[in-house]
């Protein structure tokens, strides 16, 4: 620390601080939680750090993008256009485009003409997406780890459509009720 002159006194007192074995370790210990506090939306959140779609950069923690950016849709019973884009969801979707790219490329060989048709099957096949360690923002639930939503799926899986809209409206899930009985889930 010779670019810091400190006063022989302060200088006296840090060295009897650092003496103190239990005081010293602790500061450190809280000083590295701080400044690991400041980088935490890097360490868990459901923003993607960076996404790379039709030749552009987006920086999503730093900017709001709606699902109609990078050409994600709704579920059918949200019916809302402007929701933030699930970035998790779209780094699944673009791996998964480019591994039947692949796997179609090499099943057709070189032919230009299908070679084309393949391109414009697979738009996104060269897009990717970068998130964070820990990929959920910490007060997101685990939505489809639910028990009620087991049970409603249960009866929708045995035909039982009408039982499953019951369930849903005492436990008061409207939208979800009212999408069962219009025929937008199906079992």
């Amino acid at each position: 620390m010779k670019w810091i002159k400190l006063d022989p006194i302060t200088r006296k007192r840090l060295e009897r601080f650092r003496r103190i074995k239990r005081g010293y370790y602790s500061f450190i210990i809280l000083a590295v939680a701080i400044v690991l506090s400041v980088f935490a939306p890097y360490l868990a959140e459901s923003r993607a750090l960076l996404v790379w779609h039709d030749g552009r950069l987006f920086l999503p923690t730093f900017e709001y993008f709606s699902m109609e950016t990078f050409g994600q849709e709704p579920p059918p019973a949200w019916g809302i256009a402007d929701l933030e884009t699930e970035y998790l969801r779209l780094k699944r979707e673009w791996a998964l485009e480019r591994e039947l790219y692949d796997r179609e490329l090499a099943e057709i060989g070189d032919a230009p003409s299908a070679l084309a048709a393949l391109d414009g099957r697979y738009p996104n096949r060269g897009d990717f997406v970068i998130m964070p360690p820990i990929p959920w923002d910490p007060y997101q639930n685990d939505f489809w780890y639910n028990e009620i939503l087991n049970e409603i799926q249960a009866l929708l899986d045995a035909g039982d459509d009408r039982g499953a809209a019951v369930l849903a409206r005492r436990d008061r899930l409207v939208e979800l009720a009212d999408a069962i009985e219009t025929g937008d889930i199906e079992g």
